[in-house]
């Protein structure tokens, strides 16, 4: 079968290179130059790292980056709020690998046959055909062109065209944004954690042995700053103090991602000879970690079931009907989100959030994982082989 996925992040290159594996005939298109500047990491949770063994990039991974297996949450002055110990769901499977999100890229494009058509731009989707356009230098101009294929699959993000074409569901802002930066100097594991400020969220977490990475709610302070590509140390250690033991003398804006968070909400992740995977079928709330493991998902479930080569149009209904369980996981970040930026007396909030992370802290994470990672691995492998 004849494949056409819209989009080079973590999603679209897992799908490609496990429907590669799988004998299918594949082509990606991204309208990025190239592969993502580093600036941000991912905290790659079992059900995440279940898929990434399956396709032999974990070893890629491991080197540069740093395994935790608790998460834990301080409020604004470093008080302990809650601690969760990471699900054990088997071998390799029983932490978090927080990995430079450059670094995942590159890993799944080693272990993929599939090459990415880069600076491709996806004009309309129909069912069976893409209309594209090449970017080439400026002497030769743009070229146009038609792809076809037998199924179409929109991991073009949040904005997703492939969704809109298809009218497969809707995007909402969610007024929230953020910064991610990976910083060049070492974190100690024992203040890695989530913190819960007076200006929102801030993030540390270590990255390899010689990078840390920060993630924080942009104030429109820090999103002035960025705007205008001034030194963005200052205004994110006056709105998060627990970031200032860990920011350089400078941050440059362009070191920086700077983010809107959106929600999408999809009646049906697929249609005709269409199927949509990552952002472009679930973008959520970040406070869960979700959003690139959801995406790795939903790329084995629709290799496996389409692994069961009983017809496309099956296939595609039963991936529609297993991915479902995710909008659990969208709601549960939402409210994740709402405490995390909870206005009022803090005192209550924390002593709401330590009983949550004693009765559920770990069910949480564990039903975040949609599936049995364990599970997954092992059918993935018998696939592949």
């Amino acid at each position: 079968m004849r494949v056409a996925i819209v989009g080079a992040g973590i999603a679209g290159l897992a799908t490609a290179g496990l429907l590669a594996r799988l004998g299918h005939e594949v082509v990606v298109v991204d309208g990025a130059p190239g592969p993502p500047p580093e600036g941000a990491a991912l905290a790659l949770q079992p059900n995440g790292l279940a898929v990434l063994d399956a396709l032999g990039a974990t070893a890629v991974l491991e080197p540069g980056s740093s395994r935790l297996r608790r998460l834990s949450v301080f409020d604004g002055v470093r008080r302990p709020i809650m601690t969760t110990t990471v699900p054990d769901f088997g071998p390799g499977l029983d932490h978090i690998l927080v990995a430079a999100r450059a670094d995942v890229v590159a890993a799944l494009e080693a272990v993929s046959p599939v090459r990415v058509r880069w600076g491709t731009t996806v004009g309309h989707a129909s069912p069976g055909l893409l209309d594209v356009q090449r970017s080439h230098d400026l002497e030769r101009g743009d070229a146009r062109d038609t792809l076809a294929a037998d199924l179409i699959i929109g991991a073009d993000g949040a904005s997703s065209t492939v969704r809109r074409c298809f009218g497969l569901g809707e995007r909402r802002r969610g007024g929230r944004r953020y910064v991610r930066a990976l910083i060049d100097r070492p974190s100690a594991l024992a203040g890695a954690g989530e913190y819960w400020t007076r200006s929102g969220l801030a993030g540390i977490l270590p990255c390899g042995a010689s990078r840390t990475y920060v993630y924080a709610t942009a104030t429109q302070a820090i999103v002035d700053a960025h705007a205008s590509g001034a030194d963005l140390s200052g205004p994110l250690g006056r709105a998060h103090p627990v970031l200032a033991g860990v920011l350089p003398g400078f941050l440059s804006s362009e070191r920086v991602l700077l983010n809107e968070v959106s929600r999408v909400d999809c009646a049906s992740f697929v249609g005709p000879r269409v199927a949509l995977v990552g952002d472009a079928a679930h973008a959520m709330a970040p406070n869960l970690g979700q959003g690139a493991n959801s995406g790795l998902v939903d790329a084995a479930i629709l290799a496996l079931e389409l692994a069961e080569r009983d017809g496309l149009e099956s296939a595609l209904g039963r991936y529609d009907a297993r991915r479902r369980s995710v909008r659990d996981v969208q709601r549960d970040a939402d409210r994740l989100a709402r405490a995390s930026h909870a206005r009022g007396p803090r005192e209550v909030r924390n002593a709401l959030a330590r009983g949550l992370g004693r009765r559920s802290g770990e069910g949480v994470l564990r039903r975040a994982q949609q599936c049995d990672p364990s599970e997954l691995r092992a059918r993935l492998r018998e696939v592949l082989d």
